[in-house]
């Protein structure tokens, strides 16, 4: 056997056609390899629970968005005939959203006016898996969550009445 090409395939169109192609391949394997990845926190997006109450649905739902150790909030909540939306700002604290100022109310489009107390003193948020739980206390971990606690990840078209737009509120420019 000789070690020397055989020129007819050299020149077959099938050969540059297969090199080109894992060429591209190649290339687009190490742009993707080389561009950043994408960091999002694990509070990120879109989260709700429902139940039943008195024979009604009654819904909340949380609209998160980190930005360093800060974290945004929107607790919204529903049932039949009212419901009413909250703003927090929080901070990320050994792997917890934790938010332990009041925040305010939403009044109307973009008017929010302060609570003096949104919800109870202290507010954690825990993620275990795929779920969130907002608990009250800064100790509790995974292990001790109730299911009426838990916020699962939904899609924003699942709570577009109640999505917030952060940037149209002064409360989240406050210093």
């Amino acid at each position: 056997m000789s070690a020397t090409p055989n020129p007819i395939r050299l020149r077959s169109p099938r050969r540059p056609r297969a090199a080109w192609l894992a060429l591209c391949l190649s290339l687009c394997g190490a742009a993707q390899a080389a561009a950043p990845a994408a960091t999002t926190s694990p509070f990120d997006g879109y989260w709700q629970t429902c139940e039943r109450y008195q024979g009604e649905e009654y819904c909340e739902s949380l609209q998160l968005s980190q930005q360093g150790a800060t974290i945004r909030a929107a607790w919204n909540w529903r049932a039949s005939q009212t419901g009413g939306t909250d703003l927090l700002i929080g901070r990320i604290e050994n792997g917890r959203a934790v938010f332990d100022t009041p925040g305010c109310e939403v009044t109307s489009d973009n008017e929010c006016r302060p609570k003096q107390q949104a919800r109870p003193t202290l507010m954690v948020l825990l993620r275990c898996g795929r779920d969130l739980y907002w608990v009250h206390d800064r100790k509790r971990g995974c292990a001790e969550v109730k299911a009426s606690e838990r916020y699962r990840r939904v899609e924003p078209k699942a709570l577009a009445a109640d999505v917030v737009d952060f940037a149209g509120y002064d409360f989240f420019r406050q210093p």
